[in-house]
């Protein structure tokens, strides 16, 4: 409880034991390794998105700064040391920067449209989650390389969701360019729209005995 209200949870587990060790896994607060990071960023993302957006593009520029860099600090870390780059908030930033370069495209009103590139990516990144769930276990070099598989599916669900649909709160009905021309809207979401709020939340809690987490 300590480690997380000061924001180092993820930097405690990482001195006290490896994810899937027997002493890790019988700990209840090895969750808290998620926090740690997310409240990192947290604490770092925002002063520098407020500095960056007083330029033209800054927030994109600065977005893939923070992307490239840390994807490129967890290639070259995770084959040394997989657990510290696992635990690390420098080689984990890249997966919470994705999500942010989707808000900064949805923003700047980016659209995609192809409705074919549509229908391709959205199977896509589902096929990219599932492909992580299959593949990654205890024996893989993670995050590094196979860390894009959950990742990239997942954003790739979530922009296709953004192009595609958007559930009004408390009704569960569809609006947006894809809903039925009478109204533009439906009694009920489309599988890919009542799929993409879930999906995060099932890759981020796949059990530890069978595959990494993300």
């Amino acid at each position: 409880r300590r480690p997380g209200a000061a924001f180092v949870a993820n930097l405690a587990l990482l001195q006290s034991a490896g994810y899937f060790e027997t002493a890790a896994a019988l700990n209840p607060l090895l969750h808290l390794w998620s926090l740690g990071v997310e409240e990192q960023f947290y604490l770092l993302w925002p002063p520098l998105l407020v500095l960056a957006w007083r330029r033209p593009r800054g927030a994109l520029i600065a977005a893939a700064a923070v992307l490239l860099a840390s994807f490129i600090a967890n290639v070259l870390i995770t084959p040394a040391a997989p657990l510290t780059a696992f635990y690390l908030p420098v080689t984990r930033f890249w997966e919470l920067m994705a999500g942010c370069l989707l808000a900064i495209a949805a923003h700047r009103g980016a659209r995609l449209d192809s409705q074919a590139l549509r229908n391709i990516a959205a199977p896509l990144g589902l096929g990219l989650i599932a492909a992580g769930a299959a593949l990654i276990h205890s024996g893989r070099d993670f995050p590094g390389w196979w860390a894009v598989l959950p990742v990239l599916g997942a954003a790739l669900s979530i922009a296709m969701d953004q192009e595609s649909c958007s559930i009004a709160l408390g009704s569960g009905r569809v609006t947006g360019p894809s809903a039925p021309r009478h109204g533009r809207t439906s009694s009920s979401p489309r599988p890919m729209c009542a799929i993409s709020r879930r999906r995060l939340r099932w890759t981020l809690a796949m059990p530890s005995d069978s595959v990494s987490p993300v």
